[in-house]
């Protein structure tokens, strides 16, 4: 929480360390992506930066994409590379394979060396990531591990809402 609070707060010393975040539970529905999400929004507004979100897969999607479109066509990977912050949700979730590690890698590894940082999403801590190493031991330099509870805050807040629901009709 108080990491979190922080990295909005002083962005400006994250950016300038190439600092950004692992937010990681085994739980789905954390509330990983709300924070994730809420931390990037609140940066994009106080300090006017440049923000994309993309989950992983749907980055590999993208890749395949501007393949098709050839070179003189803008797309849409240049800006994942060079926004001034990604949000890279829900890594480790999609099928591993040599390409899709290649590909993680030529972004992640892109955006250490023009020190733009990054906030991951993940459902596995970094060590437990199962890609190629040089892609792990790059996040371990630009990310602070920032573990989730184990708490499913998506269920709950349903259960809440059925509740609420089931109370007004019952009670009616």
């Amino acid at each position: 929480e108080q990491v979190a609070t922080k990295f909005w707060q002083q962005y400006q010393k994250w950016e300038d360390r190439n600092k950004g975040l692992y937010i990681w539970s085994k739980t789905k529905g954390s509330g990983k992506t709300f924070l994730a999400c809420c931390l990037a929004g609140s940066v994009q507004v106080k300090y006017r930066k440049t923000v994309k979100f993309v989950s992983a897969v749907e980055y590999l999607q993208a890749v395949k994409e501007s393949f098709k479109q050839g070179p003189e066509v803008p797309n849409q990977i240049f800006g994942y590379m060079n926004c001034d912050l990604l949000v890279l949700d829900d890594l480790g979730s999609g099928k591993q394979s040599e390409w899709a590690d290649q590909e993680l890698f030529r972004l992640i590894d892109h955006r250490m060396c023009e020190e733009k940082p990054v906030i991951i999403t993940s459902n596995v801590s970094v060590e437990a990531l199962k890609c190629d190493g040089r892609i792990s031991d790059r996040l371990t330099d630009m990310c602070i591990a920032v573990p989730m509870p184990e708490i499913s805050i998506r269920r709950r807040r349903v259960k809440a809402s059925n509740d609420r629901f089931l109370e007004e009709i019952l009670g009616a």
